[in-house]
C-alpha cells in the first residue's frame, strides 16, 4: 500500500496525468473549435482562418523555440534569487522581443497577405496584437512547467481555450465571420496571460544581482530552434503553400482534412513535457 502511494504521489506520474488528461483536454477543445469554425464560416473563409492560424504557428515557432531553455534553466535554478532573476530578466527581454516581432508583422503584412491570398491585411495586424500577448503568456507557462505547476498550466490553458471557443463562435454567429475570430484568439491571449501571470506572483527587479547563464542558454536554445522549426513546419507549412497556390474553397476542403491528420501528433506528448524538468531538475 504504500509503495503504491509512493508511485501514486511521484510527480512523474501525477504530473504525467494532469498533463495527459488536461493535454487532451484542450485538445478536443481545439478541435471542436476548428469543427464549428468549418460549420460556420464555410469552406472558403474557413481556409483563410485556418491558414492564419497555421501562420500564427510558424511565426510562434520563433519565440516558442526557447519554451525548453526556459524550462530547463527554471527547473535547474538552485535557490529562489537565482529563479527570480531568471524570470526578471526574461520578462523584459521577451516583452521587448514581442514588440519587436509584432511590428515585424505589421510591416510585412501586405506581402504575407499576397502570398496567401488574403484579402484584408487588418487580419495580419490583429495577429500582430496576438503576438503580444500570447509570447509573455509563453514565458509564464513555461517557468510553471519548469517549476512542475502542471495544474496551474493546464488550467490556463483550459481556460484559453473555452474563451477562445465560446467567443469565436459568438462573433462569427453575429456575423464578424474571420475577423471575429481572430479578435476571439486576441481575448483569450489577453485572459491566458492575465491566468499565467497571477500563479507567478514573482517581484519583477530592475536590478539584477546576478545574471543568467546568457551565453549557455544561448548555446542550448540553438539546436532547439532547429528541432523546432523542423516539427512545426511539418504540420503547418503544407496549408500556407495550398492556401497560396489553390483556391480558397479548396483550402478550406484542405484545411478541415489536415486538422483530422494532426491528432497524432499531439496524444502522447504531455509525458515528455512532464519528464523534461523532472530530469533537468534532477
Amino acid at each position: 500500500m504504500k509503495r503504491f502511494r509512493e508511485v501514486i504521489t511521484h510527480p512523474l506520474f501525477s504530473g504525467s496525468a494532469i498533463m495527459v488528461l488536461g493535454s487532451n483536454s484542450v485538445n478536443a477543445l481545439n478541435y471542436l473549435y476548428h469543427l464549428l469554425m468549418g460549420r460556420l464560416l464555410g469552406p472558403a473563409n474557413y481556409g483563410e482562418l485556418a491558414a492564419l492560424i497555421s501562420l500564427i504557428g510558424l511565426l510562434g515557432m520563433i519565440p516558442g523555440s526557447i519554451n525548453l531553455a526556459i524550462i530547463k534553466y527554471t527547473s535547474a535554478a538552485k535557490t529562489e534569487e537565482r529563479l527570480i532573476n531568471l524570470i526578471s530578466w526574461l520578462r523584459n527581454k521577451l516583452f521587448k522581443a514581442a514588440l519587436v516581432f509584432s511590428a515585424v508583422i505589421v510591416v510585412s503584412s501586405p506581402a504575407i497577405s499576397s502570398f496567401l491570398h488574403i484579402e484584408k491585411p487588418v487580419y495580419l495586424i490583429l495577429m500582430a496584437i496576438f503576438f503580444l500577448f500570447s509570447i509573455p503568456s509563453m514565458l509564464n507557462r513555461a517557468v510553471l512547467q519548469g517549476l512542475l505547476k502542471f495544474k496551474e498550466m493546464i488550467l490556463s490553458l483550459m481556460v484559453e481555450g473555452m474563451i477562445k471557443l465560446a467567443l469565436s463562435v459568438l462573433l462569427v454567429y453575429l456575423g464578424f465571420k474571420v475577423g471575429g475570430a481572430i479578435l476571439a484568439l486576441i481575448v483569450a491571449a489577453i485572459v491566458g496571460w492575465y491566468l499565467t501571470k497571477l500563479y507567478l506572483r514573482y517581484p519583477a527587479r530592475k536590478h539584477l544581482d546576478i545574471l543568467p547563464e546568457i551565453k549557455s542558454m544561448a548555446i542550448y536554445t540553438f539546436p532547439v530552434i532547429i528541432y523546432t522549426i523542423t516539427i512545426t513546419s511539418l504540420y503547418s507549412s503544407d496549408l500556407l503553400l495550398v492556401k497560396h497556390f489553390f483556391s480558397s474553397h479548396d483550402a478550406g476542403l484542405y484545411a478541415a482534412l489536415s486538422t483530422l491528420g494532426k491528432i497524432i501528433f499531439f496524444g502522447a506528448g504531455p509525458i515528455g513535457s512532464v519528464m523534461f524538468p523532472i530530469v533537468s531538475k534532477r
